[in-house]
């Protein structure tokens, strides 16, 4: 079958028309798809930012000496009844211990200070 040349045309700009129209779509889509990532990459980095700030302020709150217990005892502590324990005391440095019978203890931990 022999088309004419003006149908023949036609044809063909309709098919480049929605070549185009279908070209647009994808370059549409493919900016949401853009935009999208933009959007969950900075809300990672919000989050992350979130908490490394929380985890700062636990930092600080653990060291902060108005957060920390207080050094005198607690007359209702029954450790501290057991064990007459007179004072508290809070490591600034942390000790493995050198001999058998040592106290090992980290920094920050809170010791109990009994009378010998």
């Amino acid at each position: 079958m022999i088309i004419p040349y003006k149908q023949q045309q036609m044809f063909q700009q309709q098919h480049r028309q929605v070549e185009e129209f279908q070209m647009q779509q994808l370059q549409q889509r493919q900016e949401a798809v853009l935009r999208r990532q933009q959007q969950l990459q900075a809300q990672q980095e919000q989050l992350q930012l979130q908490q490394l700030q929380l985890q700062q302020k636990n930092a600080v709150s653990s060291t902060d000496p108005h957060q920390q217990q207080s050094t005198t005892p607690s007359s209702s502590d029954p450790i501290v009844k057991e064990l007459n324990v007179i004072a508290r005391a809070q490591a600034k440095f942390g000790f493995a211990g050198e001999d058998f019978g040592d106290l090992p203890f980290k920094s920050g931990d809170i010791i109990g200070v009994i009378e010998f």
